[in-house]
């Protein structure tokens, strides 16, 4: 069977007027860090928050990817210096792994960088 194509496009004001999409992606950043940091800490932390997902959403620094009208990942995107581009909140909906969509967010954060012509 084969996999839904992916919808990738950056992320505007929009979906930071969605209630919904802002917090699943709060959700599924938070479940990813928590999962992959869990031998770091000693009681839970998380990494982001309705507030800073809604700026970045609201700024164009993230690329949501969709299957099936469904999100299946984010990735940040943003200037981390003059001409300097960098990636990270790098996240996939746990129902989704395995099937491409980090490997398909990274190559578009990457294909940005160089569209941006960062180092």
């Amino acid at each position: 069977m084969s996999q839904p194509a992916l919808i990738i496009r950056r992320a505007d004001a929009s979906d930071a007027a969605t209630p919904e999409t802002v917090e699943r992606i709060v959700a599924m950043i938070n479940e990813a860090y928590r999962c992959s940091e869990a031998e770091q800490w000693t009681e839970e932390k998380t990494r982001t928050e309705h507030a800073e997902v809604s700026l970045l959403l609201t700024n164009q620094k993230m690329l949501l990817a969709y299957a099936d009208n469904t999100l299946a990942g984010v990735v940040k995107i943003e200037e981390i210096a003059p001409g300097i581009g960098g990636f990270g909140m790098l996240t996939t909906d746990p129902d989704r792994l395995e099937k491409g969509v980090g490997r398909t967010l990274a190559a578009e954060a990457e294909a940005w960088g160089r569209a941006m012509r960062f180092a």
